[in-house]
């Protein structure tokens, strides 16, 4: 029996809900290396795939003589990451004071064995970080700790 509210139509969010496949979604710009090279050419060394191409508005399905051009937004696919013991990750919510308030993520001093992964700002926007990025009052960072840090903690708390 037909249901008329039933769909086929499926989002990428669909499909990344259903299994191990993630997507992220960047912008080509004047300095990518993607920018001018043929999808065949670009001679990826990961697993994931170019799923789809928004040029001026306009969806393009990527075939490997597809050329890439300033201004695309593309779409890729591979497989996703979940930690599911979440013991390498840190969150600070930065108070006004601070030290790290209004400073750029590239002049922090932290730990080689850290890295800034994620930005949610004090306005609730979540944003990649990027060396040039100016930390505000009440931005939360959150902060992968690698493998050396996690140790020197954890004999610090005797586990």
């Amino acid at each position: 029996m037909f249901d008329p509210n039933d769909t086929v139509l499926k989002t990428f969010n669909y499909y990344q809900d259903k299994s191990e496949l993630g997507f992220i979604q960047t912008r080509v710009t004047d300095q990518s290396m993607f920018v001018g090279r043929r999808i065949k050419d670009l001679k990826m060394v990961f697993n994931f795939i170019i799923a789809k191409i928004e040029r001026d508005g306009k969806t393009i399905i990527p075939r490997g003589e597809t050329v890439l051009k300033k201004g695309d937004i593309i779409v890729m696919g591979g497989e996703s990451h979940f930690d599911r013991s979440g013991q390498s990750l840190m969150e600070i919510k930065l108070a006004p004071c601070h030290a790290w308030v209004g400073e750029k993520i590239k002049d922090l001093d932290i730990c080689e064995n850290e890295l800034i992964v994620m930005l949610q700002t004090a306005q609730g926007r979540v944003e990649v970080p990027r060396g040039d990025t100016i930390l505000q009052a009440n931005d939360r960072v959150v902060l992968l700790q690698g493998e050396k840090l996690q140790e020197a903690i954890d004999h610090q708390s005797g586990q």
